[in-house]
């Protein structure tokens, strides 16, 4: 009979033990059985409302499945119990490590990092806890800390795998591929099937190549800067390394020398798409403007304007993604859909200068003059220095007919950014105007 088999049968005789149940979901999730988990999980803390592990196990396996709302609430409770715990049993260190884990689950590492530290203070030779307390650092980007902890659990603990490989993960990304790929050699070697150390090695080793070629392409540059093929090799061989910043910097730079390429333009656009799809998505189009049949910059289009359609469903009360969104509408002619982003963005902050300007432009394009100029006095009332708020006002205010507050406004956008020729030629054709 499995071990699975066994723990139902003594549920049979001892139906209210939340340990059996909590024990069934262990082993059940070693066999990748993530459904039947959460139900045995559930059934303990049911039993056992201060069950800190089966808390923590049940939030955990929710949070894998995607489920975050209901994962939130059970690290909340296995906080409390372990919290609870702790005030019993204040020098229990294993105690202090899982309250670490139900904090780091939350989403708060600066108090994981404090439980775990307490954790080692109590039993400082618990490679465990250096592992976790090195998980958290890693999460806070703190990579130094996090290397040094992630050696000592190993140091501790030669064999442990799991702490081999994130310590190869955190070298790689500091460019120490050496050390890196020691260390994923070692998580195999204690755990020859471990298949994420043996995707980081293979992505390792191929990235060692792309390291030299990397160095190459610098030194081409250095010799010729003016060629706009090698930034972009460049640009395409530093984002495959994840050097996403790196990366944008060339290609803007190949953009630069050759505009007309979309497929530069596609892949900054991917570049920016990492952090930025509001500001990969302008990118993205002009490909498709370039190159009205390019199949991969319409798929990567649609990518980023589905990840903003869906923070703005996740974050409804955020300005700053209804203004991110708005912008895209805009840039994409959808000026009724740019507006409803610009009001809801407003709405939520008043006074958010840019939203205010950006809603009186999209009012502008769309004709409705009144309540444009009211939207650029509002952005004038929060940054009054702002020269292009109060010139894009002025523009409005014109074409409402009201010239002599327009040539306020031209006048004021004028000095505050004196070397713009367009405002300095709209003020005073506009003063020449008025004089006949």
């Amino acid at each position: 009979m499995n071990k699975i088999a066994e723990l139902r049968k003594a549920t049979v005789q001892n139906p209210n033990s939340a340990e059996l149940h909590f024990q069934i979901g262990e082993r059940l999730v070693e066999n990748g059985d993530l459904d039947g988990a959460i139900g045995e999980y559930s059934k303990a803390v049911h039993l056992n409302s201060g069950y800190g592990d089966a808390h923590l196990s049940l939030a955990e396996v929710l949070s894998a499945k995607g489920d975050d709302d209901k994962a939130r609430g059970e690290f909340a409770e296995a906080v409390t119990a372990y919290r609870q715990s702790i005030r019993l049993k204040p020098e229990d260190a294993e105690t202090h490590r899982q309250l670490g884990n139900a904090l780091s689950g939350s989403g708060n590492h600066d108090e994981a990092t404090k439980e775990y530290r307490e954790a080692i203070r109590l039993r400082p030779d618990d490679p465990e806890a250096h592992y976790d307390l090195g998980v958290a650092l890693e999460r806070k980007q703190d990579s130094d800390r996090a290397i040094a902890e992630y050696r000592e659990a190993v140091r501790i603990k030669p064999d442990y795998a799991e702490a081999h490989n994130n310590l190869g993960s955190v070298l790689y990304y500091k460019d120490d591929l050496d050390s890196a790929i020691a260390e994923f050699r070692e998580a195999l070697r204690a755990r020859p099937g471990y298949t994420r150390a043996h995707d980081n090695l293979s992505e390792a080793l191929n990235n060692r190549g792309d390291a030299d070629k990397i160095s190459s392409l610098r030194e081409v540059i250095r010799r010729n800067p003016g060629d706009p093929q090698t930034h972009y090799d460049l640009g395409t061989a530093l984002r495959l390394r994840g050097k996403s910043d790196e990366a944008i910097a060339e290609y803007r730079e190949a953009i630069r020398l050759k505009p007309e390429w979309p497929e530069a333009h596609n892949e900054l656009g991917q570049s920016l798409a990492f952090t930025d799809d509001a500001g990969a998505i302008p990118e993205f189009r002009e490909a498709i403007r370039l190159k009205p049949d390019y199949a991969e910059a319409r798929r990567n289009l649609e990518t980023s304007l589905t990840h903003l359609r869906e923070a703005v469903r996740r974050n409804p009360e955020d300005a700053d993604v209804h203004r991110n969104l708005g912008d895209v509408y805009y840039g994409g002619d959808d000026i009724d859909g740019a507006i409803r982003e610009y009001r809801d963005a407003v709405r939520l902050d008043p006074a958010d200068e840019r939203g205010h300007y950006k809603l009186g432009l999209a009012l502008t394009r769309k004709g409705d003059l009144d309540t444009a100029i009211a939207e650029f006095r509002k952005a004038v009332l929060f940054d009054p220095n702002n020269a292009q708020t109060r010139y894009n006002l002025g523009g409005a205010l014109e074409h409402k007919g009201d010239r002599q507050a327009a040539l306020e406004e031209y006048r004021r956008a004028s000095g505050l950014d004196p070397k713009n020729e367009e405002f300095r030629n709209n003020y005073e054709r506009l003063a020449k105007e008025m004089k006949k």
